[in-house]
């Protein structure tokens, strides 16, 4: 499975457990004249946006998706900030001042 963790670097056991964490908060209901965008398939959008930093249209292209469609899924499935910030996005507490900043 090299493809997938070069697609979207992280390996697959890795992408399930993410897709686990996120599934509630990015599925989207099915409608009567069209079959929801999956929660699988928004998670590799995002993951893919955010490991290349590619444009919406060119992320369009290789989902066959609208960009605009791309660009409203990366901004909702961005939902996992505030899902894992407290267990895997700890942020330092420490206040640097200017003196202690190396600029050299």
């Amino acid at each position: 499975m090299t493809g997938f963790r070069e697609m979207l670097r992280v390996n697959v056991d890795d992408f399930y457990e993410l897709l686990s964490m996120v599934e509630p908060f990015i599925t989207k209901t099915n409608r009567v004249m069209r079959k929801s965008i999956s929660a699988k398939e928004r998670l590799s959008v995002t993951l893919r946006f955010l490991a290349t930093g590619e444009s919406f249209k060119s992320l369009g292209f290789q989902f066959r998706l609208g960009s605009t469609t791309i660009g409203k899924i990366v901004e909702e499935t961005c939902v996992l900030h505030n899902v894992m910030k407290d267990d895997y996005l700890k942020v330092c507490n420490t206040t640097l001042t200017y003196d202690q900043i190396n600029c050299s």
